[in-house]
């Protein structure tokens, strides 16, 4: 296990100090205007309406469904999950683009050409089939590969920042470009170690052979991942309306240290504890009290490393001053430790039967958040204390399902 999370470590390590890079070229070139507000705003809905419409049809069950079939079914398994991954990213890009349009519409001041809108449609589709070979792939223990996207993407970004620096050019469509290329090369990069046969002929002759299991579709699971993965999106689409230009650039700052601890954690540590819990459910509270701890110490010293130095360092970083703002870095940190802790709680979910539960506990806390951010105060303070609360109930539920109401699932396995 600890060479498992060395190898995602490095992996992951190497592509968020990368992507901390390029956003600190894109702040230095740009500053906190509305082109740079564009840009954040547009990375996160295609990754928003990613994790919505195909994220939750691709990972809710696909390491657990190639763990419990022989390797002869892989390719059947892979197959069909590739063929739901394209469907809900066809209706996802479809989505982006109206959502778009909506958003012109009220007037933001985000204008999007149709050279846009085709290239964030195209991009949605290919992201669903990366993450099935990268899923793969991190099935197979390739860890270093599975986390190796975000350093190529955010790699190939630099260059497209670079050229519309040098340009002197504002196109949303360049930097589109640019990320277009980066997924191809990854899904290339990730498709190119599948190591079973992915053609017609090996699909007939195993549907002749055996009944292969598919994933079954769980809508309360899908639910669940696209109120928690659209937390973010429904921030930053409050933040567009009700406020002026640059803020979602001044709310993506006060998140990106505390986020790069997240992403670490969520892309080098998670993946080891959940396929460890996949493969041995009889351990469950002993890897998840781990990977807590584990998260609880990160957190803890990155918050004693910004108290320290958070002037300096937002300065010389982003050429921010973070004085009046101490108060929602602090909460932005909170924030950040219980969404990697309940995110594993919604992965859980799927395959521990309770995601259903945990649907209506989110939907309700989305409500919430929505009434007392309308009616009582818009502040970035509100929108984190809202957010927190959510991750917090979500973290809650689960552990009661978890450990306290003994799953039936749970008891079977162990019997």
């Amino acid at each position: 296990m600890i060479k498992s999370i060395a190898s995602l470590f490095t992996s992951s390590l190497i592509g968020r100090i990368i992507g901390f890079f390029r956003f600190q070229l894109l702040v230095f070139f740009f500053s906190q205007t509305q082109f740079t507000d564009k840009i954040i705003y547009t990375t996160t809905l295609i990754w928003t309406l990613n994790n919505f419409f195909v994220i939750p049809n691709v990972n809710k069950s696909l390491i657990a469904d190639l763990s419990s079939s022989t390797k002869h079914n892989y390719s059947s398994i892979i197959r069909y999950t590739s063929k739901v991954a394209l469907r809900s990213g066809v209706f996802a890009g479809i989505i982006s683009v109206l959502i778009i349009l909506f958003l012109q519409m009220t007037g933001s001041g985000l204008n999007f050409k149709p050279l846009d809108l085709i290239l964030i449609f195209i991009i949605v589709i290919c992201l669903g089939q990366n993450e099935v070979f990268s899923l793969y792939n991190q099935f197979r223990k390739r860890f270093f590969l599975y986390a190796l996207n975000p350093a190529v993407w955010n790699s190939v970004l630099i260059g497209g920042i670079l050229t519309m620096w040098l340009l002197a050019s504002t196109d949303l469509y360049i930097y589109l470009i640019f990320l277009l290329i980066a997924i191809l090369l990854t899904l290339f990069m990730q498709y190119n170690k599948v190591d079973v046969l992915l053609g017609k002929q090996s699909l007939v002759k195993i549907r002749e052979t055996e009944k292969v299991k598919l994933p079954a579709k769980n809508y309360w699971y899908n639910g669940v991942v696209i109120l928690f993965m659209g937390t973010t999106f429904l921030d930053l689409n409050f933040i567009t309306v009700f406020s002026v230009a640059g803020i979602v650039t001044v709310y993506t700052i006060l998140l990106k240290i505390p986020e790069l601890m997240l992403s670490i954690i969520n892309g080098s540590v998670q993946p080891v504890f959940f396929n460890s819990i996949m493969d041995n459910q009889g351990r469950l509270k002993n890897n998840f009290s781990r990977f807590l701890l584990l998260s609880l110490v990160a957190f803890t010293l990155m918050g004693l490393f910004l108290f320290v130095f958070k002037y300096q360092l937002y300065q010389y970083l982003f050429n921010f001053q973070i004085a009046g703002f101490e108060s929602s870095l602090l909460l932005v940190l909170i924030m950040a430790f219980f969404a990697s802790f309940s995110y594993m709680i919604v992965r859980l979910s799927e395959e521990f039967k309770y995601s259903k539960s945990l649907f209506f506990v989110a939907l309700i806390m989305i409500v919430i958040k929505i009434f007392m951010i309308v009616t009582f105060d818009f502040s970035l303070n509100m929108i984190i204390y809202t957010n927190i609360a959510t991750y917090v109930c979500i973290t809650l539920i689960g552990l009661y399902f978890l450990f306290i109401r003994k799953n039936t699932h749970i008891l079977n396995i162990l019997d």
